[in-house]
Formats: structure tokens, C-alpha cells, sequence
């Protein structure tokens, strides 16, 4: 099996708006277990993934922004919380249904499919696709019982226009980094 720690990941998201961000930290942030992403808070599109071949990033990444240059800004609404669970719970709040982000990923996910090497499974088939913006990883059971609590109380509702997915990347032994914000609608506006 190939070694990939001394490989560059990368990963497409949808960052959250500061105000939204602020909305979350002052409802979670304090509770146990819950913590603030270095990227901050924001809604996975694809990975952390791996390019199969280095010289393809370049490529890859111009043709991502064709693709999502070609879409519109359009608006996304979390509310709910859920939680995976497995090794410990991960809390997150949940993307509301939405066409345009499910094309949105189903596009990149076609697109990407055979330029990438996919760090986990469940990124890779559109079945496993859920939205959603990570409270906490890692969860005992009390500390996910406290913030199903803090949220049944009064529950966070937050509603933002999507017009821009970032692509980051992580070298080897180090942070995450922005490398890009694509626009959506950009194309569009040209015409």
C-alpha cells in the first residue's frame, strides 16, 4: 500500500460566513467536546483527498473553477443536529435538502472522480453525501447529550447565500491552507 503522509491532501468546502460562524461559536463553542475547525466552520464538498498524479493539480484545479464558475450563487439553510457515531460521536448541525448543492457535488464528484485518490471512502459515492458543518469529533456520550440539549432548547437555524468553494491543501507535516476561493457565477456574469 502506497505511503501518503508525504503526499499533499486536499480538500474542496464551502466556508460559512463570519456572522454565521459567530452565531455557532455562541451557541457551542463553550460546551464540551465542541470545537472550532482551523478552517473554521464549514460544509465539505470532497475529501480530504490526494491527487493520483502530482503533475495534475494544476489541471485539476483550472478545471474546477471552470465548473464552478459555470454555476450560480444560491442560498443554503442549516438546521437540525444528528450525529455520526463509531469510535465516540461526531455532533454536526445539518444542511438542509438542496438541489443545487447536491449538483454541485454530484458535478465535482464526476469531474473529480478519475483525477483523485479519495483519503476516505464515504466521499465517493453520492449515496453517502450528507452536508453538513462539524461541531465536534470524537464525542462521549455525555458530551453529545449536552449539546442535543443546548440545541433542543432553542434551535439554530442559520440561512446564507453560497457564492464562492474554496480549495485547501495540507502539505505534508503541516497546517491547512487556502490555496483558492472560486466564485460561482462568475462565467455566467461574463456573458
Amino acid at each position: 500500500m502506497e505511503n501518503r503522509s508525504e503526499q499533499t491532501r486536499y480538500l474542496l468546502l464551502i466556508r460559512l460566513p463570519r456572522e454565521e460562524e459567530v452565531a455557532i461559536e455562541d451557541r457551542f463553542l463553550g460546551l464540551p467536546g465542541v470545537t472550532k475547525p482551523a478552517m473554521g466552520y464549514h460544509i465539505t464538498l470532497a475529501g480530504p483527498f490526494f491527487v493520483a498524479d502530482a503533475e495534475r493539480a494544476a489541471p485539476m484545479q483550472e478545471g474546477l473553477e471552470r465548473l464552478v464558475q459555470a454555476l450560480r450563487p444560491f442560498r443554503v439553510d442549516v438546521a437540525g443536529l444528528s450525529a455520526f457515531s463509531g469510535d465516540g460521536h461526531t455532533a454536526y448541525l445539518e444542511v438542509a435538502p438542496s438541489r443545487t448543492l447536491d449538483e454541485l457535488w454530484g458535478t465535482l464528484r464526476r469531474y473529480l472522480e478519475s483525477q483523485i485518490d479519495c483519503q476516505y471512502d464515504h466521499y465517493r459515492t453520492g449515496d453517502a453525501f450528507r452536508p453538513h458543518v462539524t461541531l465536534g469529533i470524537g464525542l462521549s456520550d455525555d458530551e453529545l447529550r449536552g449539546i442535543t440539549v443546548s440545541h433542543s432548547d432553542a434551535p439554530l437555524v442559520l440561512s446564507f447565500m453560497i457564492s464562492e468553494v474554496w480549495l485547501a491543501l495540507q502539505n505534508p507535516n503541516g497546517p491547512w491552507e487556502f490555496l483558492v476561493a472560486i466564485p460561482l457565477g462568475h462565467q455566467a456574469d461574463k456573458g
